[in-house]
């Protein structure tokens, strides 16, 4: 595979989408390779109600997690784009009622990226390419990376090739699999809790409806454990300014982050609590590690 799910899209991608985290492996008995995980049932269309919105962060991420949560579903559109003005867009539709992360996200940036997120296994296809002949989609799981390494004692030159391949294979399953964990944990509503406001929340106009706005900015090393911020921070960029609506039921309408010069990120989340359906590719069209 030449491409992975683009990491420009990391920070928006999951700026508010809380409730479903960690790393499962999949169920004993399944074939690595070959075996499907089962689709979720989709769920009932979901009914939020009306909430009071908090002034502080802190408060505000607390509501606004509770109503990601009981919404079990959104629609995520990005835009990132660099500061040499290139664009990123992906299209993202995310679970937060299942055990494990659910998601499906399409990434454009040149190419097309389509990826599944279930049961803790991620399902990676980009668009004219193949794995193997008949297999346009790749499956990566944790625990599968070590199939890549022969038995007994092949020699130095296989071991290191053998070495070589398993740190590839765990770029890129970081990559994709922190991508995922973008959109489908709560990151974002870290990096708002982490934040202050810059001044008080006022109400506006954004998709056509009401909301309320906060504007605020948090320092880029301030949430801990995020590799993408991390990486901000020691390439310079301290201090990232943001803004978030949120409609009258505490559900995130869209949010906007600003790094450096014309580096931005945008996020806007529509479809609340309708019903998707996320699964597998079919068996026949994915490639695995063994």
């Amino acid at each position: 595979m030449k491409r992975a799910v683009p990491l420009a899209v990391l920070v928006a991608a999951g700026v508010l989408a809380a409730g479903c985290s960690g790393d499962a492996e999949p169920k004993a008995g399944t074939s690595p390779s070959r075996q499907a995980a089962s689709p979720p049932p989709a769920p009932a269309p979901a009914t939020v109600g009306a909430v009071t919105l908090p002034d502080d962060p802190a408060g505000l991420v607390t509501t606004v997690g509770r109503q990601i949560k009981a919404a079990r579903s959104f629609h995520v559109q990005l835009v990132s784009t660099g500061t040499d003005g290139s664009a990123v867009r992906a299209d993202g539709d995310v679970r937060t009622d299942t055990a494990t992360p659910s998601a499906l996200l399409k990434v454009s940036d040149g190419g097309t990226t389509h990826a599944v997120l279930l049961d803790g296994v991620i399902y990676v296809r980009n668009e004219g390419e193949e794995v193997e002949p008949g297999r346009p989609w790749a499956r990566l799981a944790r625990k599968d990376i070590g199939a890549v390494r022969p038995s007994g004692d092949p020699g130095p030159q296989i071991s290191k090739q053998a070495d070589d391949l398993e740190k590839t294979l765990r770029t890129l399953l970081d990559g994709v699999d922190e991508a995922f964990r973008e959109i489908t944990a709560d990151t974002g509503l870290a990096l708002v809790r982490s934040g202050s406001l810059t001044k008080k929340p006022v109400k506006d106009r954004v998709n056509g409806q009401d909301a309320r706005r906060y504007d605020g900015t948090t320092a880029s090393g301030a949430v801990g454990g995020d590799p993408a911020l991390k990486a901000l921070d020691s390439g310079g960029i301290d201090k990232l300014p943001w803004s978030l609506w949120v409609d009258d039921k505490g559900l995130p309408q869209k949010f906007t982050v600003s790094m450096a010069g014309k580096a931005r990120l945008e996020a806007t989340y529509t479809r609340w609590g309708t019903p998707v359906t996320i699964q597998a590719p079919p068996a026949n069209q994915v490639a695995g590690i063994r």
